[in-house]
């Protein structure tokens, strides 16, 4: 839907640069010609688990047990135990929450900013990611400026605000 944000996933890694994530998709709509998909990135691993950020899930629960087994790909597995509600993962999933995150903390700020508002502070100030491709089945290069890797790039909250301050001041 071209008025939703849709998340996508950029990859920091030791040295501080940013790669599109290869384990989110990245394509252009087949329904909304000229929809570009994500419209900006929240955090994401890599392929093959995107073990990348620690979070909260029910303990015991299967993905809890899942992401704590060593597999081919990863033979310590998470580093959690299979019931202690924390797992190493991510992925779109969990970007979506951190763009609903940034969303809250604007609205905060000023509850009358509507969607759209919302949606262009995020996208305006968003820091391009200009490596890396998106997942494998689409393959889509992230270049300068809006690509179908990683959309306009990470969510930048700070630059987002400053946006939103500057902007829409009046609503």
């Amino acid at each position: 839907m071209p008025g939703v944000l849709a998340a996508g996933g950029a990859y920091m890694n030791g040295t501080l640069d940013l790669v599109a994530s290869n384990y989110a998709s990245g394509y252009e709509s087949p329904w909304y010609p000229g929809r570009i998909v994500p419209d900006v990135c929240g955090l994401v691993g890599m392929l093959p688990r995107a073990q990348y950020l620690m979070l909260p899930v029910p303990p015991g629960c299967q993905l809890d047990q899942s992401q704590s087994k060593p597999d081919d790909t990863d033979p310590e597995g998470d580093g959690t135990s299979p019931d202690d509600g924390w797992a190493l993962f991510s992925g779109t999933s969990a970007a979506a929450p951190q763009l609903a995150g940034a969303a809250a903390v604007l609205l905060s700020l000023n509850p009358k900013l509507t969607p759209a508002q919302i949606k262009e502070a995020l996208t305006r100030t968003a820091i391009d990611v200009t490596a890396g491709s998106c997942h494998p089945r689409f393959n889509n290069p992230a270049t300068v400026g809006q690509d179908k890797a990683t959309g306009l790039g990470l969510v930048n909250l700070a630059d987002a605000v400053a946006y939103a301050r500057n902007h829409f001041s009046g609503n």
